[in-house]
């Protein structure tokens, strides 16, 4: 008994406020602006937060799933609030951007490792490689949604649509990440 509870440190209390803090207001959209109502974020903070938080985490794995439980749940509980629809289908959308924060934090992992630093500019190729693989998955899982019907967001313009979300998402990665 108790042995699936985290055992948080400050740093990680910290983390888990700031994750769910910038998904909700990311999700009203007060720090992630957009061009029009229903177009791509131009730029989606939530992700490089979450992204570093993960990378710095990397073998904790409770840690990171309750990383990822906190985005799931405010990107449920922001996008049923702003567009009146399921939160099912923001929290499908939040699984998506979830998983592209992990698979950058673990390509950077992978091959930058433990200490993984931008110093060395090996490690800057690595990120950006990362970033531009990640954030495709997550349009194109976005996309499948959408066209299954789990999810309310649309790609009008194909594939200037798609561009847009993979530029919104992949440039907090390449400035906020970078911090």
């Amino acid at each position: 008994m108790g042995a699936w509870l985290v055992r948080l440190t400050r740093n990680d209390g910290i983390w888990v406020l700031v994750i769910g803090a910038s998904w909700l207001l990311a999700g009203f959209d007060l720090i992630s602006p957009r061009m029009q109502a229903g177009d791509a974020a131009l730029f989606w903070a939530p992700n490089a937060i979450i992204a570093v938080a993960l990378l710095r985490r990397m073998g904790a794995a409770r840690t990171q799933a309750m990383f990822c439980l906190v985005a799931l749940a405010a990107a449920a509980i922001s996008g049923s609030f702003t567009s009146h629809s399921s939160a099912l289908g923001w929290a499908t959308l939040g699984i998506g951007n979830v998983f592209e924060a992990w698979l950058i934090a673990y390509v950077a992992h992978r091959f930058g490792g433990p200490s993984f630093s931008f110093h060395r500019p090996r490690m800057a190729v690595v990120w950006m490689s990362g970033v531009l693989a990640a954030t495709t998955v997550s349009m194109l899982y976005a996309f499948g949604c959408a066209r299954v019907g789990l999810s309310d967001v649309t790609f009008p313009d194909w594939p200037e649509s798609a561009l847009s979300w993979i530029l919104g998402d992949g440039a907090p990665h390449l400035t906020l990440g970078a911090l």
